[in-house]
């Protein structure tokens, strides 16, 4: 009659403890890189989130930019233009009162 040798879970032997160990240190490093590599991807969605809402954010500004840019002319006048158009109406006022002078030589207003 052979002799079966039966299966203990937590047999003390050499063998069966070493391999205890080295399937629980295998098991931990194991379970470790998960929870890193879990870590990790986490972070990166994380950032890679963040830098989507920058970039909306930042095409915003860029087009709010471009159109405050392109209302400019229509809101604001350039200084050489308020020069320009000062000193036409200037001319157009001196031509205005030529005539008037020319008009009436007294100098008057005409309502004397």
């Amino acid at each position: 009659m052979v002799a079966v040798k039966r299966l203990r879970p937590f047999h003390m032997g050499d063998e069966t403890m070493e391999d205890y160990i080295f399937w629980a240190v295998t098991g931990g490093v194991g379970l470790l890189g998960s929870i890193v590599a879990y870590l990790l991807k986490r972070s990166i969605d994380k950032s890679d989130k963040r830098i989507q809402e920058n970039e909306e954010r930042m095409r915003e500004v860029e087009d709010k930019l471009n159109r405050t840019i392109a209302d400019l002319p229509f809101a604001y006048t350039l200084r050489e233009d308020f020069i320009r158009v000062t000193a036409n109406h200037d001319r157009k006022l001196d031509q205005i009162i030529a005539m008037l002078s020319a008009n009436n030589p007294k100098g008057g207003t005409g309502n004397d």
